[in-house]
C-alpha cells in the first residue's frame, strides 16, 4: 500500500528531482580536448554551450560568433584570441588569461571573472552587466562604450584603461586601481568607488549623481564639466590634493 503525494508536493519533488539531475550532469561534464575543439569549430560548429574548457591553451585562436552559454572556460589560456561578438553569458572564466584578447561586443552577462587577466585586451561595447570580476586585471585594457552595469570590480586593477562612455552605473568598484583611467563621459550613476586610487584619472563629463567616493583618491584627475557635489564624498582625497572630511 503506498500513499498518493498531492499534485502540488508532486510537481514540487519533481522539479527538485530534475534541478538534481540537470545540477549532475552539469559537473559531470568531460573536459573538451583543446585541439578536438578547435577541429570543430574549424569545420563549422559554433554550439559549445556548458562545454568544459577548462586549463584549453587556446592562444591566439580565432572563435569569433562561437555560443559558450555557461561554458567552463577557468584557467584556461586565450591570450591574443579574437572572441568577438560571442555568447559567454554565466560562463565560468576564473583566472583564465586573456591578455590581448579581443572580445569587442562580445556578451558576458553574469560570467564569473574573477582574478581574470585582461591587461591589453580590446573590449568595445562588450557587456559585462552582474559579471564579478573581483580582482581582474584590466591594466591598459579597451573599454569604451562596455555595458559594466552593476558588475563587481571590488580591488579590480584598470590601470591606464579606456573607459570612454562606458556604463558602469551600480558597479562595485571598490579599492579598485583606476589610476590615468579615462572614464570621460562614462555613467557612475550610483557607482561605488569607496577606497578607489583614481590619479591622474580623466573624469570630463562623467556623470557621477550618487557616486560614492568615500576614502578615494583623486588627486590629479581631470573634472571638467563635472558636478562632485552630486556625488558622496567623504574622506576624499580632491583633484586639487586636498581632503575632503
Amino acid at each position: 500500500m503506498f500513499t498518493m503525494l498531492p499534485t502540488g508536493k508532486l510537481s514540487q519533488q519533481n522539479a527538485s528531482l530534475n534541478a538534481s539531475s540537470h545540477a549532475q550532469s552539469r559537473s559531470a561534464t568531460p573536459a573538451l580536448n583543446s585541439s578536438e575543439f578547435l577541429t570543430r569549430y574549424a569545420q563549422g560548429d559554433r554550439h559549445f554551450a556548458h562545454s568544459n574548457l577548462s586549463h584549453a591553451k587556446l592562444m591566439r585562436a580565432s572563435l569569433n560568433h562561437i555560443n559558450w552559454f555557461e561554458a567552463d572556460l577557468s584557467h584556461a589560456n586565450l591570450s591574443r584570441a579574437s572572441v568577438q561578438r560571442a555568447n559567454l553569458c554565466l560562463a565560468k572564466l576564473n583566472r583564465a588569461v586573456l591578455v590581448g584578447a579581443n572580445l569587442s561586443g562580445t556578451n558576458l552577462i553574469g560570467a564569473l571573472l574573477e582574478n581574470a587577466l585582461f591587461n591589453g585586451a580590446v573590449l568595445v561595447r562588450a557587456c559585462f552587466e552582474q559579471a564579478n570580476m573581483h580582482q581582474a586585471q584590466l591594466n591598459g585594457a579597451t573599454l569604451d562604450g562596455a555595458n559594466l552595469r552593476h558588475a563587481k570590480l571590488s580591488r579590480a586593477s584598470l590601470g591606464g584603461a579606456q573607459l570612454r562612455g562606458a556604463d558602469l552605473s551600480g558597479a562595485d568598484l571598490s579599492n579598485a586601481d583606476l589610476s590615468g583611467a579615462d572614464l570621460s563621459g562614462a555613467l557612475l550613476w550610483r557607482t561605488n568607488l569607496s577606497g578607489a586610487l583614481l590619479q591622474g584619472a580623466d573624469l570630463s563629463g562623467a556623470e557621477l549623481s550618487g557616486a560614492n567616493f568615500g576614502d578615494a583618491n583623486l588627486s590629479g584627475a581631470v573634472v571638467d564639466e563635472v558636478d562632485l557635489q552630486r556625488a558622496v564624498l567623504a574622506e576624499t582625497i580632491m583633484p586639487d590634493g586636498l581632503l575632503v572630511a
